[in-house]
């Protein structure tokens, strides 16, 4: 997609660097709308691991922060 050989449906998180730096275009669908929900789920039959926790903590801050600056502009973040 990056040499103009075709197209990709990706989320918008997946290229907003590459679109706002001008390296590819993008478009939205809109006809039907695709809706997809992301979960992240930890272990609650075993104790999980420091590591495992802050990586989780991690992942979690780097979506949220996705979302709340609009460079995942479809997405919700619904997490309490």
């Amino acid at each position: 997609v990056m040499g103009g050989h075709g197209f990709t449906i990706l989320p918008t998180i997946a290229v907003v660097d590459d679109v706002a730096n001008g390296l590819l275009a993008a478009a939205p669908l809109v006809a039907p709308a695709l809706l997809r929900k992301i979960v992240m789920a930890l272990p609650s039959a075993r104790k999980t691991t420091a590591s495992t926790r802050c990586v989780e903590a991690a992942l979690a801050s780097c979506m949220k922060d996705a979302v709340d600056r609009g460079d995942w502009p479809a997405a919700r973040w619904l997490a309490g």
